[in-house]
């Protein structure tokens, strides 16, 4: 900042005063090419007073040419540096002094007629206003050069005998009360300026500690997520996979029923650790879509096919409608379109008691290459409030605060569907009215697929038959190890088990296997470890499927790039895993 009278103490102050005047006079020295043209061929100052304008030009040139050496010298030098305080003031100086005294030498002799007079006076308001502007950021600086300038105008003004000499002197005064007013004026607005840039700076500099620790905050709570996905997903494997290994079993209908409650609760609990996540990656902006050949029509039937035996136990008609102008085949993500979908049909059946709902696709547009598509979940609900439709895509929102308590959820699925429809390209509303239901509707834009279109729909394969697979486990949890040998045991392949990657890879190179299940995570080597050292030794490609807690797609990732051939994420899905080893 600056101290009373525009100087400082500060060398770092210092340092961008005498930067600012030297980048602001540059312009001093050009007009000096002009003053000299004009001084030789515009006036006969030369030939009345040959030796003061002689001195005077010589006095300028020499001036001009050490501010050129100076600008040559500086930018060679590296660093660049500036030059010290008192040389820009004699710069200053040896600019105003010569020029002061020798107006001042013309005025006495010419008088105020003449052209000579009146082209002197111009050339030192010029200097005044110039010299104003360059030396604005040091106050007594600037009012020196000022002084030093105008005062032998003034001074001589006054003494000077003529028919105008109160009005040149007069004129002389006003131009010289002007010139130190502006002084002031802009080293004012000078260090305005610099403090609000500073200030500026400072805030900067704020935003960006903020910026940063904002990261800092968001990895943080990707990677706590990411390892609460972990270490939930893997007893999760074991609760849903020994509960459906019971379910399997000889049971009474009782035993069923109440299996197949706690079967449901942890499957909401699954739900649940998917919602979070989700929103914890759209909020990073790490969602991301696939893109596949898949078939809307099976999309829309298979999500809502889980709904239509709670739909049958309400007594709520639950129908699909396509409209057979939707093409049979299009790209996109098949997985998040049913996760919409699921999202919006288990919202429904959730507020519905009686009537029915309806999912319904239809076009909105087609190109050769694009098709917009248009979803509609419709129900006979209770409807929501007008005042709470602004907000009902809100993260942790409810449109009644009983709603939790009642029915459960944590209300992201809707802002999940919104975010997932917004990266299809597409927007999602509601209409609804209170006692007459409501209609949820999203748009999504999908591509033609690259091979040639399908024109009907794809005959369901059979489940395939498996026989029987000699197979590596490699799993650090034993109760995941029990129900992945329970699996597999009761398809009738036979098993061994490895505790670590290191055990994996000694199994493996003791007896020849025809599948790997590789777990990713696991102590002293992990498999993504393990899956590099049989890739690297193995005679032959032998099937590694990987077994991971993690859901991200870079997690996914980092499995394919170490050599596994597919992937499956825990709690794993028993009818996915068999159709895995039938394809081996």
């Amino acid at each position: 900042m600056a101290y009373p009278g525009g100087t400082t103490q500060d060398p770092h102050n210092r340092a961008g005063i005498v930067a600012a005047m030297v980048q602001r006079s540059f312009a001093g020295p050009i007009a000096n090419v002009f003053a000299f043209a004009v001084f030789l061929f515009g006036t006969d100052l030369l030939e009345q007073h040959p030796l003061a304008t002689s001195l005077f030009l010589g006095l300028l040139t020499l001036r001009l040419l050490g501010r050129v050496v100076f600008t040559y010298v500086r930018g060679k030098r590296v660093p660049a540096g500036e030059p010290p305080l008192w040389l820009i003031g004699l710069s200053a100086y040896a600019l105003s002094l010569p020029t002061g005294c020798y107006a001042a030498f013309v005025l006495h002799s010419n008088g105020y007629e003449g052209w000579n007079t009146v082209l002197m006076y111009v050339f030192v308001m010029v200097c005044a206003i110039s010299g104003t502007t360059a030396l604005a950021p040091h106050l007594r600086l600037g009012l020196g050069y000022q002084a030093s300038l105008l005062s032998p105008v003034v001074v001589t003004s006054l003494v000077t005998d003529g028919v105008h000499r109160w009005v040149g002197a007069s004129s002389a005064i006003l131009f010289a009360a002007y010139a130190v007013m502006q002084a002031i004026r802009q080293n004012a607005e000078y260090w305005n300026a610099q403090a609000a840039n500073d200030a500026l700076r400072c805030r900067a500099q704020e935003l960006e500690v903020a910026q940063a620790a904002a990261a800092a905050a968001s990895e943080a709570k990707s990677r706590f997520l990411a390892n609460m996905s972990h270490e939930i997903r893997t007893p999760m494997n074991g609760v849903l996979g020994m509960l459906e290994l019971v379910l399997r079993s000889d049971l009474s209908a009782g035993q069923r029923q109440d299996l197949g409650c706690a079967r449901d609760s942890a499957q909401s609990l699954l739900v649940l650790l998917n919602q979070i996540l989700d929103h914890a990656k759209a909020e990073a902006g790490r969602l991301e879509l696939e893109q596949m050949d898949f078939s809307v029509r099976e999309v829309v039937r298979s999500a809502a096919a889980p709904f239509h035996f709670q739909a049958a136990e309400k007594r709520i008609a639950l129908n699909c409608n396509v409209e057979p102008s939707v093409p049979q085949c299009l790209r996109g993500d098949p997985t998040r379109l049913r996760q919409i979908i699921i999202n919006l049909v288990a919202n429904a059946l959730k507020f519905t008691t009686s009537g029915s709902i309806e999912v319904a696709v239809r076009v909105e547009s087609v190109t050769a290459q694009r098709v917009l598509l248009s979803f509609h979940v419709t129900d006979s609900g209770p409807g929501i409030p007008p005042d709470k439709l602004e907000t009902i895509f809100d993260a942790f929102s409810q449109a009644d605060s009983s709603i939790t308590r009642r029915f459960g959820g944590t209300g992201l699925g809707l802002t999940i569907c919104r975010d997932l429809v917004e990266l299809m390209g597409g927007r999602i509303r509601v209409e609804s009215q209170p006692g007459r239901g409501s209609v949820f509707s999203f748009t999504a834009m999908f591509t033609m697929p690259s091979g040639e279109k399908r024109e009907t729909e794809p005959a369901r394969a059979e489940p395939p038959v498996c026989t029987p697979l000699r197979v590596l486990i490699a799993e650090d949890n034993v109760v995941n190890q029990k129900i992945l040998m329970r699996i597999l045991q009761t398809s009738g392949h036979s098993v061994v088990v490895a505790e670590d990657g290191l055990q994996a890879v000694a199994r493996f190179s003791e007896s020849p296997f025809d599948v790997v299940l590789m777990d990713v995570q696991m102590p002293r080597m992990d498999g993504l470890q393990a899956t590099r050292q049989i890739r690297a030794t193995a005679g032959r490609e032998v099937p590694i499927i990987g077994v991971t807690a993690g859901a991200t797609p870079a997690e996914l990732a980092a499995c394919f790039e170490a050599g596994m051939n597919s992937c499956i994420t825990k709690p794993v899905d028993i009818s996915r895993l068999q159709e895995l080893l039938a394809r081996v």
